[in-house]
């Protein structure tokens, strides 16, 4: 935790966990179908390169936990960059999450798939052009 009581540390250390647990739905899924869409292949693999990238700013973090030349701006780009980060982890797990739960017009162990390529696209790109802004954060510590 630095001095304005911002603990990076659990904050990444979550995404990590999140971008992997998503990233083991859509491999998980990607599978299980016959032909597994290029889409939630994609999906994956840009949770587990997310997971790979919040894991370093993480362990990062762990071999210097007083940060002191970090400027405000820093640690408040840092902190909205990881709430974005989290929040489309989230989209991404409801989204991949719904591919396979039962809904009323199946029993449990049917496979519905109601696909929206376009919106995991979306939010792959977005999870893309954030995981673009932690790696650039990554390579301003000194």
């Amino acid at each position: 935790m630095d001095a304005l009581g911002f603990d990076y540390s659990r904050l990444f250390a979550d995404i990590s966990k999140n971008a992997n647990i998503v990233a083991g739905d859509a491999a998980a899924m990607a599978q299980a179908l016959n032909s597994a869409p290029t889409t939630l292949s994609l999906v994956a693999k840009e949770c587990k390169a997310m997971a790979m990238t919040a894991r370093q700013f993480d362990l990062l973090q762990g071999q210097d936990s007083d940060w002191g030349w970090r400027p405000s701006e820093f640690i408040s780009a840092t902190d909205k960059l990881g709430r974005t980060i989290s929040g489309e982890l989230s989209r991404l797990a409801d989204l991949v999450g719904r591919l396979a739960r039962p809904t009323t017009l199946g029993t449990a162990g049917d496979l519905v798939i109601v696909w929206n390529e376009a919106s995991l696209k979306k939010h792959v790109e977005s999870l893309q052009a954030s995981r673009s802004s932690l790696e650039f954060l990554l390579e301003c510590v000194p």
